[in-house]
């Protein structure tokens, strides 16, 4: 076997070695994360933060887990929490906007749905913060308002 040889097989093994370690580190972070979800789906969400917290501590740039944290916040009515966790991801994954303005916007759907239109209003604000296309629904969001609060009287 040539120099060039062993020193091709020498990198194609640490290159194995090296994949196959750091794809189990990756694994580990995404089981706490997989497993947070796994209790939000069963409505968890105490049990999910604190996968998430530990999450958040063992590798502060998940962004993913800080999303996740934000969608608990936002399921128990912690709106300001959300908001923080979700500054967080966004600041660590721009991309998450979009995913963010749509937690926010079914949010408000959900408290116009209860009749809480301040809370409905400031939720649909945030949505539009994270996700200026939602500027577009505007108008129609807050005529619906406006209609909401004159048959109430």
């Amino acid at each position: 076997m040539t120099k060039f040889h062993r020193f091709i097989l020498l990198k194609t093994i640490c290159f194995l070695v090296l994949f196959i370690f750091t794809s189990h580190v990756y694994a580990l972070f995404d089981s706490n994360v997989k497993k947070a979800k796994e209790f939000m789906q069963a409505g968890m969400y105490p049990q999910a933060i604190a996968l998430l917290e530990k999450e958040i501590t063992e590798e502060p740039t998940n962004a993913e887990a800080h999303f996740q944290f934000g969608i608990c916040y936002i399921n128990q009515g912690n709106y300001s929490g959300a908001d923080e966790r979700f500054a967080s991801a966004v600041k660590l994954k721009p991309d998450y906007g979009y995913k963010i303005g749509k937690e926010f916007k079914t949010a408000s759907d959900e408290a116009l749905k209860k009749g809480n239109l301040s809370s409905a209003s400031s939720l649909f604000d945030k949505a539009i913060i994270y996700d200026p296309s939602y500027k577009k629904q505007g108008y129609e969001f807050f005529m619906s308002l406006g209609d909401r609060s004159q048959s109430d009287h």
